[in-house]
């Protein structure tokens, strides 16, 4: 291949020309490479150089075509049955005939696919089929079902159903603009081909993903391969396979762009509150927020031994501490043998993963114990204002604790903005203005300044944590004027139980 080459193929029985670009091979050739590197039975094969014309002669056999399938969708064929030892004519056939059957049945459009064009060689028919596979394993994750993250793209008056049968391409193109709406001032695209081709789009998306490890550079116009060269080099700092180059990119190739999007959507999608800027600030950050939800108990003294502490599980085995001391201060002798022997285990679970998991294992675990805190207060008279109009008794103390706390939040922040509704604990709390108003109301004091300055509002809430509640066992920590859901479903929860949902007050002024 020539560099950018479009390749010009004549059938010479029907007289139908068709054409193929050098990106679509180099994609899914370097696709195929890096999800298939580990196969035993294509190591002879593979890996394949995108820069040349073997792809089309290594799918000829089926056995590459049956393992793709098989990745793509486990189960859609039984690979006890590729014949992989040096197939014959007739067991190539049956390796094509699986592939191709196993491709109609996860979602491929197979007419005028036949098992002879493939052994022919047939690029456009070869590039057609592998394009609808590698389509189906990528944006797999805008499954909702398998990803409800995904319903935070949807439209605040949308349909659920409209919004579940929305193209996918449609959706990658939602996620970008939903990262690139955080941008000062907002930006947006609306296809994944000319509106990418400088870089300055990718360029803001990988910032928002990863404000540490994509620093915004090189935006001058005169900069742009330069500019399209280091998204390639941070999107790979992230994660993402090799799957494109600058060069397609600046060609505006949709597909490539498309492919490219979908690993990044894959591997960073930046939905679950959760910014990774880098492991040792999000460290630092941790050991603040543990050792202020353990008060004087001293959870951990640094990063260093925090580091140590989430490897070995003992991180864990404190957390799980704190509340069973709240609840039991004498414990026997026997009981703590047995906590040892668990500790172990914990140790011995959480070695397997790695510190980011064990990270948010920790958070999840401190979330679920305050909300479970949460639960003396079901009961509670005053908490009447919270039920919603014709709900019975019954089913709004059947409510998880999770939604009645929004519904607590929603209660307080509404008195000022009757039109204002926040329906989740990530991207409606990013910079702060929720708690203000929230503080304003709980704490009667009115006035409360907010804007857009995360910092400042930072400031604002922390000064305001430690004149009304000074016991509150929390603090507010740059991850958590952010996105993050858990961690403000912590702080929510604490600053509601430490004022006690301030509903009394009101009740009281009745008599």
């Amino acid at each position: 291949f020539k560099k950018n080459e479009k390749r010009q193929l004549n059938n010479k029985n029907e007289k139908i020309q068709h054409y193929f670009t050098q990106e679509e091979v180099f994609a899914y050739s370097e696709h195929i490479n890096h999800y298939l590197k580990d196969d035993e039975d294509l190591k002879s094969i593979l890996p394949i150089n995108p820069n040349s014309e073997e792809l089309f002669e290594k799918v000829g056999n089926g056995i590459l075509l049956c393992k793709l399938i098989n990745i793509t969708q486990p189960g859609a064929l039984d690979v006890t049955k590729i014949n992989t030892k040096n197939p014959n004519i007739f067991k190539i056939n049956e390796n094509l005939n699986m592939a191709i059957s196993s491709a109609q049945k996860i979602g491929c459009v197979c007419i005028n696919i036949h098992n002879q064009s493939i052994m022919e060689k047939s690029e456009h028919i070869i590039l057609g089929l592998l394009w609808q596979i590698v389509k189906i394993q990528l944006l797999g994750i805008t499954d909702v079902k398998k990803n409800p993250d995904i319903f935070k793209l949807k439209g605040e008056n949308e349909d659920e159903n409209t919004f579940s049968q929305l193209p996918k391409e449609s959706l990658i193109i939602r996620w970008f603009n939903f990262h690139l709406s955080h941008v000062e001032p907002a930006r947006k695209i609306a296809n994944l081909e000319h509106d990418l081709q400088d870089g300055i789009q990718y360029m803001y998306l990988l910032n928002q993903l990863n404000r540490k490890k994509c620093p915004i550079v090189m935006l001058e116009e005169d900069q742009k391969n330069e500019r399209l060269a280091k998204v390639i080099e941070y999107s790979k700092k992230l994660g993402v396979p090799n799957c494109i180059r600058y060069q397609d990119i600046l060609h505006a190739n949709q597909k490539s762009n498309l492919i490219f999007c979908a690993h990044l959507l894959n591997v960073c999608s930046g939905l679950n509150g959760e910014q990774e800027d880098g492991q040792d600030e999000e460290l630092e950050d941790l050991v603040e927020f543990l050792n202020s939800f353990g008060v004087n108990q001293g959870l951990v003294n640094g990063v260093d031994e925090i580091s140590e502490e989430i490897k070995n599980g003992k991180l864990l085995k404190k957390i799980q501490d704190l509340e069973e001391e709240k609840d039991n201060e004498q414990q026997q002798e026997g009981q703590n043998q047995q906590q040892e022997l668990n500790e172990q285990k914990v140790g011995q679970n959480y070695q397997k993963n790695n510190e980011q998991q064990n990270i948010k294992e920790a958070i999840q675990l401190i979330k679920k114990q305050c909300l479970k805190r949460l639960k003396k207060y079901v009961n509670d008279p005053y908490l009447k204002k919270l039920k919603k109009e014709g709900e019975s008794i019954e089913e709004f103390q059947k409510i998880p604790e999770e939604k009645l706390l929004l519904r607590w939040v929603n209660y307080h922040i509404q008195k000022s903005e009757k039109e204002k509704k926040i329906t989740n604990f990530s991207t409606d709390f990013e910079n702060g203005n929720v708690y203000l108003k929230l503080l304003d109301e709980i704490t009667g004091r009115k006035g409360i300044s907010g804007g857009e300055n995360r910092i400042e509002n930072q400031k604002e809430i922390t000064q305001i944590i430690h004149e009304y509640f000074p016991v509150l066992k929390s603090v507010i920590c740059p991850i958590q004027i952010s996105k993050n859901e858990d961690l403000n479903t912590i702080f929510c929860a604490q600053l509601y139980e430490a004022s006690q949902g301030n509903l009394w007050q009101e009740e009281l002024d009745v008599f």
